[in-house]
Parts: structure tokens; C-alpha cells; sequence
């Protein structure tokens, strides 16, 4: 019975060894299982990150882009706005001018009345130096305007520079200044 005990022992030992090395295969197995199925998974999960780091980026370079356009659009209608401000300015100062080129033209045509060309001369040249100060703004919205005024001038200037200046010709040359003058508000 000992010997049967004894082979009997043996026996379950060897076959618990023999379960164990078994047992030792499928945990090796199922290891290595488990290894390739962390390391799929974390690839799939680093492919997926990369995709999603790619479509950010791409967003964020359509981001980029439409910031771009609308800053040019917004430098396009900023230069507009100046553009618009700056005739509007020289609009204001021609309107504030055509006083004063008026009063040259009257306070002229007054001294040619008396006989005084020498203070119609003067006053003629001050509504020349005034003349100069607009009168680029006038040949840009108004070539006519630009036209008329600046012809009628030289021909006044003409007329007043003569030995002895024809008074009835002087006086229609500087009716007809004072009305291009007078012509100018229409200017925009």
C-alpha cells in the first residue's frame, strides 16, 4: 500500500506538474495576447491622435487663412475711409476757400472801378495764391471748373499787366472770374 501510495502521489504530482506546465503555456499565451492587443490598441489610438492632430491643424490653417482675408479687407476699407476723409477734408477746405476767392475777385473788380489797378494787381495775386491751394482738388472732381477758373485767371492777370489796362475788358474778365469762382460750390 505504501508503494501504491507513493505511485499514487507521484502520479498527482506528476500530473500537477504536467498541469502547471500547461496552465504556464496559456498564461504565456494569453500574455503575449494580451501584448498584441495593448499594442494594437495603443497604434490605433496613436493613428487616431495623428488624424485628429492633422484635422486641427488643417482648421487651424483655415483659420489662419480666412484671418488673413479679413484683415486685407479690413486694410482695403481702412485705406477706402482715409481715401473718402481725405476728399472730404479738401471738400471742406475748398468750400472755405471760395469766400475768399470771392472777396479777392469783388475787392479787384472794386479797384479796377477806381481806376486802382495796382491794388486789382494785388488783389488778383492773393486769389492766385489762394487759386493754388485748391485748385489740384477742383481738377480732380471738376476738370471744367479747373479749366474755366484757371483760364479766366491768366487772361485777368493778362489784361492787368498792359501798359494801360483796358478798364471794360478787365471788368468782363473779372465778372467772369468772380462767376467760375461762384461756380466752384457745385464741386463735389
Amino acid at each position: 500500500m505504501k508503494n501504491r501510495f507513493k505511485a499514487a502521489t507521484l502520479a498527482v504530482a506528476a500530473f500537477s506538474i504536467l498541469s502547471l506546465t500547461a496552465c504556464g503555456e496559456e498564461v504565456k499565451n494569453a500574455t503575449e495576447g494580451a501584448k498584441d492587443t495593448v499594442g494594437k490598441t495603443a497604434a490605433e489610438s496613436a493613428q487616431k491622435a495623428s488624424e485628429g492632430a492633422m484635422k486641427a491643424g488643417e482648421t487651424a490653417q483655415k483659420a489662419g487663412e480666412t484671418a488673413m482675408k479679413a484683415a486685407d479687407t479690413a486694410k482695403v476699407a481702412a485705406g477706402d475711409a482715409a481715401d473718402k476723409a481725405k476728399g472730404a477734408m479738401s471738400l471742406v477746405a475748398l468750400k472755405d476757400s471760395i469766400p475768399g476767392l470771392k472777396d479777392s475777385a469783388a475787392a479787384a473788380m472794386t479797384a479796377v472801378k477806381a481806376g486802382d489797378f495796382k491794388t486789382a494787381q494785388a488783389e488778383v495775386t492773393k486769389l492766385q495764391e489762394s487759386w493754388g491751394k485748391v485748385s489740384e482738388m477742383v481738377k480732380t472732381n471738376s476738370s471744367g471748373s479747373f479749366e474755366k477758373v484757371t483760364t479766366t485767371l491768366k487772361t485777368v492777370q493778362t489784361d492787368l499787366k498792359a501798359p494801360t489796362p483796358d478798364k471794360t475788358k478787365v471788368l468782363a474778365d473779372l465778372t467772369s472770374l468772380s462767376s467760375a469762382v461762384s461756380g466752384l460750390v457745385a464741386v463735389k
